[in-house]
């Protein structure tokens, strides 16, 4: 990419637990953003991301978030939520806060893809719950003079404050992203990489042509007919496609009153 003269940020989606000092120094050397795969803290995550060994996931990926923050590196968290974790991802927010280098925690909605077909998804009501824990917590961080982002949340407060009017959902919609695999076979984005129709090339024979998927721009007709649809484009295209959109509509519009109220709330200050 960088013979090639590209600007690009690359960032990595990782667990975290094959994380060493030589591996964060070339990260760093290259600029690389870092965001850790947590579905929770100590047994949760362990239950979800387990290691054939049976040794605890969660340690190795918590003493490699440590070793970030002593060389000055922060992160962020993803969690994907399922029933096992959903009523505990809010306290990834004070796990961030102890340990200090990660800047903010975003949510996925499980795709019924890979291993994902082995664990059941949250429901409506229990999604709903954990955005409201995840607002108040974010209020009293805020009060505090915390600065850890929800990103659903922040993105929404973004658009919202600088009427923005999206025609895409995300760069996988446009010939500007590539998710590469750990084998180097690339797709648009990494959601959708178990789907033969959606693959690219292999990284090792260079960068071609990128494509993009007519499928991945057809929302919904309930999206089509939404009055937030010019603000959060249909969601995610690997949801729609992999099932689960109705959990990743839920937090587009919660993210959307929650984005209303903090400008409201801004105006009257």
């Amino acid at each position: 990419i960088k013979s090639l003269g590209i600007e690009a940020p690359i960032n990595i989606q990782t667990n975290g637990t094959l994380l060493n000092r030589e591996r964060l120094e070339n990260l760093q050397k290259y600029n690389i953003g870092i965001s850790i795969s947590l579905d929770g803290i100590m047994q949760i995550n362990d239950n979800l991301r387990p290691l054939k060994n049976g040794e605890s996931s969660f340690r190795i990926t918590d003493a490699n978030i440590t070793k970030m923050a002593e060389m000055g590196i922060y992160t962020q968290l993803n969690a994907v939520v399922t029933k096992e974790n959903v009523d505990y991802i809010d306290k990834l927010f004070d796990y961030a806060l102890v340990k200090g280098n990660i800047r903010g925690i975003s949510i996925d909605i499980l795709r019924n893809i890979s291993k994902g077909k082995n664990v059941e998804s949250a429901d409506k009501e229990q999604l709903i719950q954990l955005l409201k824990r995840i607002e108040i917590k974010l209020e009293l961080f805020r009060s505090a003079g915390i600065q850890i982002e929800f990103k659903d949340f922040s993105k929404m407060v973004y658009i919202l404050s600088n009427n923005i009017e999206r025609n895409h959902y995300c760069y996988a919609q446009t010939y500007s992203s590539i998710a590469v695999m750990p084998n180097g076979d690339y797709y648009p984005c990494s959601s959708l990489a178990e789907g033969e129709e959606f693959f690219i090339a292999n990284i090792n024979e260079g960068i071609g042509e990128i494509k993009v998927f007519r499928q991945l721009m057809t929302n919904s007709n309930k999206c089509n007919k939404c009055d937030i649809k010019n603000l959060c484009c249909g969601g995610c295209s690997a949801g729609r496609i992999y099932g689960n959109s109705d959990l990743d509509c839920i937090i587009k519009t919660y993210s959307y009153e929650y984005a209303k109220k903090m400008l409201k709330n801004k105006e009257l200050k």
